[in-house]
């Protein structure tokens, strides 16, 4: 490989590389938005911060019990029942 060739790929992995830290930073503060969007302030209420945190604990209540109701012949066991 001669050294313009060489010279033009690492100026193209450069590029890509920029343009994925951009990529990432925008990606990053967007989620950052999502994440805490409806979270209440510091003054809130309390009633208004159990009522958050009752909401974000549900979607893990569901997934244990779905998790609890496996059919026989999908549970893991040790010892032979």
């Amino acid at each position: 490989m001669n050294t313009v060739a060489a010279a033009r790929s690492t100026a193209g992995l450069a590029r890509w590389a920029a343009l994925g830290g951009i990529v990432y930073v925008v990606l990053f503060v967007i989620g950052i938005i999502v994440m805490f969007n409806g979270e209440p302030n510091g003054d809130a209420s309390p009633a208004r911060v159990i009522a958050y945190l009752l909401r974000l604990r549900a979607p893990q209540q569901d997934h244990v019990r779905l998790a609890h109701r496996r059919p026989r012949h999908l549970r893991l066991s040790l010892v032979p029942e």
